[in-house]
């Protein structure tokens, strides 16, 4: 079983990092990016996470989602979606 984990954010520095510790074990992790313009980018590379840009004017949430869940190899059984804001699923999840 290959789980992929994805989230769409924009600045999101202070953010980033509780949140990929809370799905670093899974087989593919995924960060849309949709405009930062502080610290998150650099972040989120030098943890090793696959990083997209896109724009969304107006914004649209389910647009950006379903855009990020299009990023993600056909080759993954499952796939999480999780807030940049929340930084755990659960202890020992995968």
């Amino acid at each position: 079983m290959k789980i992929a984990a994805y989230g769409v954010g924009k600045n999101e520095e202070s953010n980033i990092v509780g949140w990929y510790e809370g799905i670093k074990d899974a087989d593919y992790v995924l960060y849309l990016d949709t405009g930062s313009t502080d610290d998150t980018l650099n972040i989120a590379k030098s943890l090793g996470i696959n990083v997209v840009h896109a724009a969304f004017s107006p914004w649209d949430e389910t647009s950006a989602k379903n855009t990020a869940l299009s990023l993600i190899p056909l080759e993954y059984d499952y796939c999480i979606n999780l807030d940049l804001d929340q930084h755990m699923i659960t202890k020992d999840w995968k």
